[in-house]
């Protein structure tokens, strides 16, 4: 009754640490199995075979090299050889599985090496994110069971009879089958102490190997001298009359070592004399090797569970008291093992609706299980994070819990929102791009699988018109060529880039395109896209451009000569008219000189005129003769100091008059790249002009300085002078144009026109603003 008992608690703690471990895979959203020592695929499960896409049998057949991708074979099998090298005890990978399609599988894999004994591995635990673990936890429940079954069944009881010193005078078939000896005839069911005597010298020669000699130098003890001690003192204690139990092991002449609960019990005389010591051992073989069997399901458990990046909870119903938490439960959740244990739900609550945690138990308890519900949970800090939960009840010691298994797809969910907003924004680019945008099936075939409004606008066809067809139905080639070249080139090149087509829209009209193509890849299918712009009008822009272009040219040429031409002319003119103009100067002088005083006044008075005006127009001529002269000659650029140039002019402006009082206001730190000596003619004439025009002022004030317009520097001469009516700023660049009268303020009307040629040589341009009494700023810029 005892060893029945103690066997029955021996097979509840192991079925109950089997329900755990089996209830835990099988329920894993992960992929679970066992590898041996050679790489061979022992197990799988369920998710496990999903992911890699072959049965159970057949990965049976194959290794984890053969089903592993190739650019990861090397540190698989590097970790491998480390975990039987007992330089880790487990290790963790990203890999990839070759999937029975041809694909490839990526998968988060956590692999524990499981040894039955210190330097004894025995195989390898793998775990595979995202795989339910039922198939290999049935196998490994029914390989458990077995086990359990077979230790049950060799179960046995050895007995014997001893002398006080320790001669061992009989022993039962049990213990003889240990040690391979024959017993004795069976002499009867029960005898009395006057009956041991014969008893005694009945054994027979067979048994003299192992009756009649000292129980420690029989076979069952002599493998350890320390067991034999051990066994003297166990006689002596005996033999004084106390009952002596102990464990320990016997070796078979096969070498096998087994267990035995060993007991002596002192039996007594009506003189309470001992005579006779009842040796009794209960082969208890079976019980260890169900606790070490129960110690590596535990183990196993353990690892399994611990490992699995999922979030495993066991909670007690119905109290709701946490049993068991994972690492990965804690990493989620911010609480550590020891904060939860014994503490309910509502206490740690980490779900984010708590109306999902009373669902889920009511389903439960309803339906037993539950698979892969999405739903919210918080952490310990607030954060929220979205699992993918399964749950079902067991039975553990009699009391009934939920294991939930909770997959974190928070980056996953992120991910396929991000996934979702990208495609509906390129669906949005694709839809609405300018471009004309097509994807169409295989080349051969060149069916129309998407259009943007781009197509159909160009077309002139609308988009569930074209779906299915192709572009040799729709006859937009104009070129049939076209096309071959097109489908040639993607085969050789894989694209084709702008490559100017033309296509035929559905009224017939060509227009230009410049075509671009690739090869991608939809839904694992080669497909087609094309890119076409409309470049019909530029091409038309183009050629207007090209006989603009001539003409324009024709026109260049014309006007090249013409001003060569105007050139020598004035230049010819200018040489023709100042003989005469010296000549009449001259002649004023003469008669001036020579009959002055004959003349009166009137007489004096125009001769005064006709030399004044050819003085006049000798300077006028002269001014014509350097403002042709600035249309001619390179650009000699260099950094040119303009606040200094026009420090130098405001100086000389000063000295030319020096009663005058006129201020300067002359900016610091200008500097400009140009013609230095152009840029000069520039500051003279604006400068000049200004102090032209502030000369009636007594507070004359002429200002330079630099400011922004649309982030470039602008620069200006100002002054607070005579001004001018805006409505005439027009006329203020024209040659020979003056606002005001030479009466009032001299010159020749060519000093801004020089100003204007000077600046638009440079890249720059000028202009003015004033008012009448107000003053004037002239403003430039260069490049």
């Amino acid at each position: 009754m005892f060893e029945k008992t103690e066997h029955k608690e021996v097979e509840l703690a192991l079925r109950e640490s089997e329900e755990r471990f089996r209830a835990t895979f099988d329920q894993a959203a992960v992929g679970m199995a066992h590898v041996d020592l050679e790489g061979r695929w022992l197990r799988a499960n369920r998710k496990m075979c999903d992911i890699v896409g072959y049965t159970e049998e057949e990965l049976r057949n194959l290794t984890f090299k053969e089903i592993t991708y190739i650019d990861d074979i090397a540190p698989s099998v590097e970790n491998f050889q480390r975990a039987l090298a007992d330089e880790v005890r487990s290790y963790s990978l990203e890999k990839r599985y070759l999937h029975k399609n041809g694909s490839s599988v990526w998968a988060n894999v956590t692999v524990s090496l499981v040894r039955k004994n210190p330097g004894n591995p025995a195989y390898f635990i793998v775990v595979v994110e995202d795989i339910a673990a039922r198939k290999l936890a049935e196998e490994a429940l029914q390989e458990s069971e077995a086990l359990f079954r077979i230790i049950f069944e060799q179960a046995s009881q050895l007995m014997g009879l001893m002398k006080p010193d320790g001669t061992l005078i009989k022993m039962n078939r049990s213990a003889a089958e240990l040690i391979k000896a024959r017993e004795p005839e069976k002499i009867g069911k029960s005898f009395p102490l006057r009956m041991l005597e014969p008893i005694i010298t009945h054994a027979k020669d067979t048994q003299r190997e192992v009756l009649g000699k000292p129980f420690w130098e029989t076979p069952w003890w002599t493998h350890s001298t320390e067991l034999q001690e051990q066994l003297r003192d166990a006689v002596r204690r005996a033999s004084q009359g106390e009952e002596v139990r102990f464990e320990a092991t016997h070796k078979t002449p096969e070498g096998k070592l087994v267990w035995v609960d060993f007991s002596l019990t002192p039996v007594k005389d009506e003189n309470d004399n001992v005579v006779l010591l009842v040796p009794e051992g209960r082969d208890i073989t079976v019980r260890k090797m169900a606790e070490e069997a129960l110690r590596e399901s535990e183990e196993k458990f353990s690892k399994a569970f611990l490992a699995v990046p999922s979030l495993l909870i066991i909670v007690t119903l119905p109290y709701e008291k946490y049993v068991e938490v994972n690492e990965a439960f804690e990493q989620a959740c911010g609480y550590r093992q020891g904060e939860v244990f014994g503490r309910t739900m509502a206490e740690v609550d980490f779900w984010e609706n708590p109306a999902d945690r009373t669902r889920v138990i009511r389903t439960l308890q309803e339906q037993g299980r539950l698979r892969d519900l999405e739903m919210g949970f918080r952490n310990r800090s607030g954060g929220l994070f979205v699992g993918l939960l399964s749950a079902e009840l067991i039975d553990l010691c009699g009391v009934t819990c939920m294991v939930c298994i909770i997959t974190d797809i928070t980056e996953r969910k992120r991910a396929e929102e991000a996934l979702r907003r990208s495609e509906e924004k390129f669906a949005k680019v694709f839809r609405y791009a300018p471009s004309l945008l097509v994807v169409s099936s295989t080349l051969e075939e060149g069916r129309l699988i998407e259009v943007n409004e781009a197509f159909e606008k160009a077309f002139k066809y609308k988009r569930d018109e074209v779906i299915g067809s192709s572009a040799i139905d729709l006859n937009i080639w104009v070129n049939p060529d076209d096309r071959v070249w097109v489908i040639q080139t993607l085969r050789e090149k894989g694209e084709v880039r702008d490559r100017e087509i033309s296509f035929r829209d559905r009224s017939g009209e060509v227009f230009v395109g410049l075509y671009s193509a690739t090869i991608i890849e939809i839904g694992g299918e080669e497909c087609l896209l094309s890119i076409l712009n409309d470049i019909t009008a530029r091409k038309r822009m183009e050629e207007q451009i090209e006989t603009l272009h001539t003409n324009l040219s024709s026109r260049a040429a014309e006007l090249e000569t013409a001003n060569a031409e105007l050139e020598a002319f004035g230049y010819t003119v200018s040489h023709d008219l100042r003989k005469p103009l010296t000549n009449i100067n001259g002649y004023c002088q003469v008669v001036l000189e020579l009959c002055g005083s004959n003349l009166d006044d009137r007489c004096r008075g125009y001769l005064r005129e006709i030399y004044d005006g050819t003085l006049r127009m000798a300077k006028l001529i002269e001014a014509l003769l350097n403002f042709s002269h600035l249309t001619r000659g390179e650009l000699h650029r260099e950094t040119v100091d303009l606040s200094g140039m026009a420090r130098a002019i405001a100086a000389e402006l000063s000295l030319s008059e020096p009663g005058r009082g006129v201020e300067f206001r002359i900016a610091e730190g200008i500097t400009v790249n140009g013609d230095a000596n152009l840029l000069r003619v520039v500051l003279e004439n604006l400068l000049g002009n200004a102090w032209k025009y502030t000369g009636k002022r007594k507070e004359a004030v002429i200002g330079f300085g630099r400011v922004e317009a649309e982030g470039k520097p602008v620069y200006f001469v100002r002054d607070n002078g005579a001004g001018f009516d805006m409505r005439y700023a027009d006329n203020l660049f024209t040659p020979f144009h003056r606002l005001h009268g030479a009466d009032e303020f001299k010159g020749h009307g060519i000093g801004l026109a020089t100003v204007q040629r000077i600046i638009q040589r440079h890249g720059g341009r000028i202009w003015a603003e004033g008012e009448p009494g107000r003053g004037a700023t002239f403003f430039f810029s260069l490049p």
